[in-house]
């Protein structure tokens, strides 16, 4: 109590005095200062009347005002945490702030985000004071993270998830990083993964979860490498599953190949990728460019006479898938391997040898013809009886002339024999001894030949 009036004194008209000396006026306000405390002032109050004077005397003694000491229970504290307790060493005073009950119990629910000051007021009986604390409410903050996308495979692109408010920082870090960024290709396919997203520390973090999962990338297949030979040409590639985009050197998006600016030894490496939403699945194939195998021809040159065939000829050619003979006049099988021929005049014949994947080569067969030269005779008789001299009929240069007929009569006008492209292989067929008469038709535009043929046995 800094100042008072002293009362109750008389007869008026007297002054006041103090011992020691203090900031008392004459009319009795007593002034206290804290230099004081702990002394007892003598205060006499006098008066005169003429020549007579008296005085009266009275104590008063001062006390030191209250000192009070008041604690927080925190620093800070979240604006949804429980209630706190202020403590101090005073006693028997009132408690009073925003949020602090008459106990000195803090609730900071429903408060602002600030600074909140508990002030602790002894009784003025007891010569008053106080004391005070601050405590800081921090607002509670909600934590969300934004949606994360979905139909993530090992190569999507790396994304980033966000979280809010600012400020806060992504668990776990094997699955993201502290700042939200998530690489698919460094986790696990066929797998679940939850990251979680904190903002604030202590009492006051908050955090929220969210669940994404890593699919398998597409299975792309190229199928197997390949071998073409160089041509311009166009070849249709094909790989599963459908719907997928080619690329590389000399093919288009749909996987048409064509290697007319290609040399042999180039190898292109052709990509065929597969895309679903963010999910690419890839696969590589190989196309060489080679040259046609080889073709060999077993017999480059084959003599014959006119009339004549030849024996069997044909390639070698390992891998080859269809063969084909020009020109097909007088060619027994024009496509098959080996073939025989029986031209009448020289001709090269020429094989195109088809080793599949567009490989082609080609190879030659020479048949050179010779003019007949041997003397045209029919026998007209043999001797069948087995010791190998004249034991068949004999029509000497018969060969020269394919698609003959022979035919032999008995006297009486039997046929007792026919034959077509006569080879000089008759042996009599068990006829007797006798003179037959025979026909031959050489069917090259001739006259007939007739004439008589013994048997001898």
């Amino acid at each position: 109590q800094p100042s008072f009036q002293l009362s109750g004194f008389s007869p008026a008209g007297g002054q006041w005095v103090s011992i020691p000396a203090t900031p008392i006026t004459s009319s009795g306000l007593v002034t206290i200062t804290p230099s004081l405390a702990g002394q007892t002032l003598s205060l006499t109050y006098t008066y005169q009347s003429g020549l007579c004077g008296f005085g009266d005397t009275k104590s008063l003694k001062v006390k030191a005002a209250g000192i009070v000491a008041v604690t927080a229970p925190a620093d800070t504290i979240c604006s949804v945490a429980s209630p706190v307790q202020f403590s101090t060493t005073g006693i028997g005073g009132t408690w009073s702030g925003t949020g602090v009950s008459t106990s000195g119990s803090f609730d900071p629910t429903g408060l602002s985000e600030g600074s909140y000051t508990a002030t602790y007021t002894l009784p003025s009986n007891s010569c008053g004071g106080s004391g005070q604390a601050s405590i800081f409410v921090k607002a509670n903050k909600t934590a969300a993270i934004t949606p994360l996308p979905t139909g993530i495979c090992l190569s999507s692109p790396a994304f980033n998830a966000v979280g809010t408010p600012e400020g806060g920082v992504f668990t776990p870090a094997n699955i993201v990083t502290a700042s939200g960024s998530i690489n698919p290709a460094s986790l696990q396919a066929n797998t679940d993964y939850t990251i979680v997203y904190t903002v604030g520390s202590g009492q006051c973090a908050a955090s929220a979860a969210s669940t994404f999962s890593i699919s398998p990338n597409p299975v792309a297949d190229a199928g197997p490498d390949i071998t073409l030979c160089p041509g311009n040409y166009d070849v249709q590639l094909s790989a599963t599953p459908a719907a997928g985009l080619w690329s590389g050197q000399a093919v288009n998006g749909s996987g048409i190949f064509n290697p007319k600016d290609l040399t042999i030894g180039t190898v292109s490496t052709l990509q065929y990728s597969v895309t679903t939403a963010t999910c690419i699945g890839s696969d590589s194939k190989l196309v060489t460019i080679v040259a046609p195998p080889s073709v060999t021809v077993s017999t480059p040159i084959i003599g014959i006479t006119v009339g004549q065939t030849t024996p069997d000829f044909g390639v070698v050619a390992t891998g080859a898938s269809a063969f084909t003979w020009s020109p097909t006049t007088d060619l027994l099988t024009p496509t098959s391997l080996t073939t025989k021929a029986n031209p009448k005049t020289t001709t090269i014949y020429i094989v195109t040898v088809d080793f599949g994947n567009n490989c082609i080569n080609t190879g030659t067969v020479k048949v050179e013809v010779s003019p007949i030269t041997t003397v045209f005779k029919i026998y007209n008789g043999f001797t069948p009886n087995g010791d190998n001299s004249y034991d068949t009929w004999q029509i000497d240069g018969i060969s020269a002339y394919p698609g003959n007929e022979v035919s032999v009569y008995s006297r009486n006008g039997q046929k007792v024999f026919s034959a077509k492209n006569y080879d000089n292989t008759w042996k009599g067929d068990d006829l007797p001894t006798a003179t037959y008469y025979y026909y031959v038709d050489l069917k090259d535009g001739s006259a007939k030949k007739t004439g008589t043929l013994t048997i001898v046995r």
